[in-house]
């Protein structure tokens, strides 16, 4: 069994520099962008260090560089350690890869593409940078598979065959990196397990609720992910048959009893904001696992998945104040912030 001591010290001391919810909020009555910069300048973001001027696309490039910085010094701290990590920064670059393939089919400006992206080891800025550049999905992969990434040559294949579709794409991503999650020798630590357990059973859910609410040629069965806990393929294909959005979500809620999820499937209706609150509540459930195992890897998932919500939460923040957005309104919205 590996000795995280020396990881979790560090942990701590990242940690310390995640802002709290009144931090963001103080950001949030920020009156125009150069005031925000100001801000998060003495917060600790590199804004200075780019050289986009004052811009959302400064700001934005800055919490990336933060973020990617600290994602960074973690994995050089686990040294040889880092492969029991892959799981959780795996999950970040399947993220990272469903924003940029969606980013590039719908046509999106390459410098928006990155929008909210998190860096990890393995697809550091540089390289995401590149990535948003390609003009087709073959490219893209392409780079993927000439770097190394696992997820190249399972979307080589995939956009070699067919035209490219989003769903389709999407749900490959998570079925290459739930294969590598649960994979031979990967999940010996019972909170890596239950991370992966756990994230399936939330991409599963989501998989659900877009069949439910747009349909696809993919059969149900071929959508979902074994591995999970709450959410088995008997009951995976009846609630993406349930009859619409809202019944597929109604009988979500009772399958993810008695689980802290079933609360928030049955508060949020909209799937625009729905991830983003089963995000806060697997944080939440790692924060309280790691003060109940302060010294196994619950504190290393709790901070990572913590980081992943300052990001939204900072990125909300920017195109709040570039777009003016009422300040309250701004700030009531940074009440489930990442820190605490």
């Amino acid at each position: 069994m590996s000795n995280w001591s020396d990881v979790l010290a560090r942990v701590a001391g990242l940690k310390s520099r995640l802002l709290s919810g009144e931090q963001l909020r103080t950001l949030a009555r920020s009156p125009d962008l150069p005031a925000l910069a100001e801000g998060m300048e003495r917060a600790g973001f590199p804004v200075r260090a780019t050289v986009l001027g004052i811009s959302p696309a400064a700001l934005d490039l800055a919490v990336r560089r933060q973020a990617g910085g600290a994602l960074r010094i973690l994995g050089r701290w686990c040294g040889s350690r880092a492969t029991d990590l892959a799981v959780i920064f795996e999950d970040e670059d399947r993220r990272s890869l469903r924003i940029l393939l969606r980013g590039l089919i719908q046509g999106v400006a390459p410098a928006t593409r990155l929008s909210g992206l998190l860096p990890t080891p393995a697809l550091p800025e540089r390289v995401l940078e590149e990535l948003a550049e390609q003009q087709s999905g073959e490219a893209l992969a392409g780079l993927l598979s000439i770097w190394g990434s696992p997820f190249g040559p399972p979307l080589l294949r995939e956009l070699s065959l067919v035209e490219p579709d989003l769903f389709r794409l999407e749900l490959l991503l998570d079925r290459t990196w739930a294969e590598r999650a649960l994979g031979s020798g990967r999940v010996h630590d019972p909170v890596v397990r239950r991370f992966a357990q756990t994230s399936i059973d939330l991409a599963n859910a989501r998989s659900v609720l877009l069949l439910a609410l747009q349909g696809t040629d993919v059969e149900a069965g071929n959508a979902f992910l074994p591995g999970g806990e709450m959410l088995g393929l008997m009951e995976f294909t009846r609630a993406a048959a349930s009859g619409g959005p809202d019944k597929a979500l109604s009988l979500l809620t009772k399958l993810f009893a008695p689980s802290p999820f079933a609360g928030v499937l049955r508060e949020h209706k909209d799937l625009s904001t729905l991830e983003e609150a089963l995000l806060v509540e697997h944080a939440s459930q790692f924060r309280r696992l790691a003060r109940r195992e302060p010294n196994g890897l619950a504190p290393v998932f709790a901070y990572v998945l913590r980081l992943r919500k300052q990001v939204i939460d900072l990125r909300r923040l920017v195109w709040g104040v570039a777009l003016d957005v009422p300040r309250p309104v701004l700030s009531a919205e940074m009440a489930g912030g990442a820190g605490g």
